[in-house]
């Protein structure tokens, strides 16, 4: 019944409980929702509501972390192409393919969290156009595999923690990752396998 709250327009805070089970899909219907959708650190299980992508209007922080969500990540998050920053789906088991819709977030500015699931396959090059994003680009310890998106070179504003290392990724680091000029800390490869030589282009991170 809490999704008959249809004019909601900000912070639905229900985290740091032991709420369990699935989550309502009712609650997408709180289509007015601009920021706060907080159920992180609960005991929530099963698949995502891909009702949520109703959420069109929605700008920061969708944060459902901490939870035990699992199977594939709906697409239709995509459509809150507004999301700005703080979007938390972290330390979750979620599995299969990350949806390349969630690269319509264009407005992306800070904190893409999607680390410690079990994503596979490729990692999506569309997100190479949030080309926003200063901060916090976060898909490791997962089980992403082949080439790195040379796409996401196009991130030229990006300046700290781009963090891809535990996956799987191979072959050759795109020499297009030097276009982000401005990264000053956190820059984490490791264990993954990439091989080649690694492109003298990382060199211009002179900040």
């Amino acid at each position: 019944q809490l999704g008959l709250m249809t004019s909601f327009a900000n912070f639905f805070n229900i985290y740091r409980n032991s709420f369990s089970g699935s989550l309502p899909s009712q609650l997408g219907l709180m289509t007015g929702l601009t920021s706060g959708f907080l159920p992180y650190s609960n005991h929530f299980s099963g698949s995502l509501p891909s009702q949520l992508g109703l959420m069109t209007v929605f700008t920061t922080s969708f944060r459902i972390q901490a939870n035990s969500f699992s199977g594939s990540l709906p697409s239709q998050l995509g459509s809150m192409t507004g999301v700005a920053s703080n979007f938390y789906i972290q330390s979750n088991r979620f599995s299969g393919s990350l949806p390349s819709q969630l690269g319509l977030m264009t407005s992306f500015a800070n904190f893409f969290n999607i680390y410690r699931n079990s994503f596979s396959g490729s990692l999506p090059s569309q997100l190479g156009l949030m080309t926003g994003l200063t901060s916090g680009f976060l898909p490791y310890s997962n089980h992403f595999s082949g080439s790195l998106p040379s796409q996401l070179g196009l991130m030229t504003v990006f300046t700290t923690s781009f963090r891809i290392q535990a996956n799987s990724f191979s072959g050759s680091l795109p020499s297009q990752l030097g276009s982000m000029t401005g990264v000053a800390s956190n820059f984490y490869i490791q264990s993954n396998r990439f091989s080649g030589s690694l492109p003298s282009q990382l060199g211009l991170m002179t900040s």
